[in-house]
């Protein structure tokens, strides 16, 4: 599929408080003029090829205190490598978790966190303000593809308990369903024995298929915030309800991730998220937010970088 429209129907003002099942899925300036800045953002791929944790070193050139964050997080992520490896070695240890496992798909080799050598290595996430949801959903797709066996189970909570949910909350979106279809199918086409790395890059840098995944994953985030209002309201100082809350900051196209999307989407998941943070604070260590579900999914860890130049 490579409609630039995704086949939705683009809400008719950018400015209104559409639903996610309404939402534009293409990054259209008005006017037809569209600034230099966003014409750089979209000449980048939605997930980049991977590469060496070297180049955040590259990236602070100049900046002491981002580039002591980086060489320590780049220490930290050589020695997890470096005991999940010896992990995998140890004679008659048959079961191994999806954290010590790190270093394979399918068994083939082939990842998106270590390089050809083994060394730890990430990946680029167009700067949209999708890139938390798109990034988050590559890790759990990540996840599925080491992890196979697992996806059936996945599939069935989406279409017995999480899509329900969302029904829920959305009443009278009859597009809604159309999100967790394509997200399935998505995720059918990693059970395929052929599977690879390749796979789940071409269903993220395509620009329908990964739009697709992005709603459906605003859509866990914000059905959780409604069907939990008490927990959220009361840091939601700007709105006087979750609803008000959602209709600006989680359903629609484009507009980044803060805490309590990232609390939410974890939870309807039931799969944590590490996100590490390089700023400006004094130390040498990184800032780190984990949200961690326990859960039978528990060893999964997924790292998302966040940093301004």
């Amino acid at each position: 599929m490579t409609d630039s429209n995704g086949g939705i129907d683009p809400a008719p003002d950018s400015g209104t408080s559409a639903g996610p099942a309404e939402a534009n899925t293409t990054h259209e300036s008005e006017g037809g003029s569209v600034p230099e800045w966003q014409q750089e953002i979209e000449s980048q791929p939605l997930v980049g090829a991977v590469e060496s944790l070297d180049c955040l070193l590259r990236d602070f050139e100049g900046n002491a205190a981002l580039c002591a964050k980086a060489q320590t997080f780049i220490k930290e992520q050589q020695k997890r490598r470096d005991v999940s490896f010896s992990a995998s070695r140890t004679p008659g240890d048959g079961a191994r978790g999806a954290e010590a496992d790190e270093g394979r798909v399918g068994g083939s080799g082939e990842d998106s966190v270590q390089g050809t050598e083994g060394a730890w290595a990430m990946r680029r996430i167009r700067k949209d303000g999708c890139c938390f949801y798109r990034a988050y959903m590559y890790g759990v797709f990540l996840y599925f593809l080491r992890q196979r066996e697992s996806i059936k189970v996945f599939i069935r909570r989406i279409n017995e308990e999480l899509l329900p949910q969302v029904h829920e909350v959305n009443v009278g979106a009859e597009t809604v369903a159309d999100f967790a279809e394509e997200t399935v199918e998505n995720l059918q086409k990693l059970e395929s024995p052929e599977a690879s790395m390749q796979t789940l890059d071409d269903i993220f840098n395509d620009t329908c298929s990964s739009n697709y995944i992005v709603v459906f994953a605003r859509l866990l985030a914000s059905t959780h915030i409604k069907l939990n209002s008490e927990l959220y309201l009361p840091f939601l100082t700007a709105y006087a309800t979750v609803e008000e809350y959602c209709s600006h900051e989680v359903d629609p196209m484009w507009v980044e991730a803060e805490q309590p999307q990232i609390m939410a989407l974890t939870a309807m998941t039931q799969m944590p998220v590490e996100i590490v943070y390089f700023d400006q604070s004094p130390g040498e260590e990184p800032g780190k937010c984990t949200c961690r579900i326990i859960c039978s999914l528990s060893l999964l860890r997924l790292h998302c970088l966040d940093y301004s130049r």
